[in-house]
């Protein structure tokens, strides 16, 4: 059960669309709208995105063992963004530039994308299950989940609104036979309708 529903997702976004720290908005945005693990958000270089063409290129991770490459073969992944997350993370890459100026440090494409706007370090570990404990303390969502269970959300909607699942196992770089296994219970209402197609055909 480490996964929203829809109605919790849109609060938890839109409260961080108006929380004072653009890295938290900006680091939970990106895991929610693309389904990325925490380690691959955190690893992100700015040389990885690209805005233009709306897309962000997985091919690493970073936790307690440093950066590294993915895990898997299926994690290296180019994922399309929309255009909410494109302005999302234009605004806070022009954030981040501001900052680096005001202490005479030159921006460079293979910086971290995301980081701590007072120290400028790369994000520690434990930010995004902060921020997620924080919403749920403030009552924006209304159960407790971890950073993965914003890469469980992703795909269970994906899955209930219909998205074949060899693309949602792309998009979220797993097996299409895993995201058979982990995200059936968001299914069961598009089995019954494929029943009553089949019926409607027949009868």
């Amino acid at each position: 059960m480490n996964f929203l529903n829809e109605d919790d997702l849109k609060n938890l976004l839109q409260y961080l669309k108006n929380a004072d720290d653009m890295t938290h908005t900006s680091l939970i945005w990106t895991i929610a709208l693309t389904g990325m693990r925490k380690g691959e958000a955190a690893a992100l270089h700015w040389k990885d995105i690209n805005l233009k063409e709306g897309t962000i290129n997985i091919y690493e991770t970073r936790d307690y063992l440093g950066q590294r490459e993915a895990k898997t073969k299926n994690s290296i992944r180019l994922v399309e963004i929309d255009k909410n997350l494109c302005s999302l993370l234009d605004a806070y890459r022009k954030k981040v530039i501001e900052k680096k100026l005001e202490k005479g440090i030159q921006h460079s494409i293979n910086d971290h994308v995301f980081v701590n706007l007072i120290t400028l370090r790369p994000i520690g570990r434990g930010l995004a299950g902060t921020i997620l404990n924080k919403a749920f303390e403030n009552k924006i969502i209304s159960k407790k989940i971890t950073p993965h269970g914003l890469r469980h959300t992703y795909a269970t909607i994906m899955c209930a609104r219909g998205v074949p699942i060899p693309i949602v196992a792309k998009m979220i770089g797993d097996t299409p036979n895993t995201v058979i296994e982990y995200y059936a219970h968001s299914m069961k209402d598009k089995e019954k309708e494929a029943v009553q197609i089949l019926s409607k055909v027949l009868f």
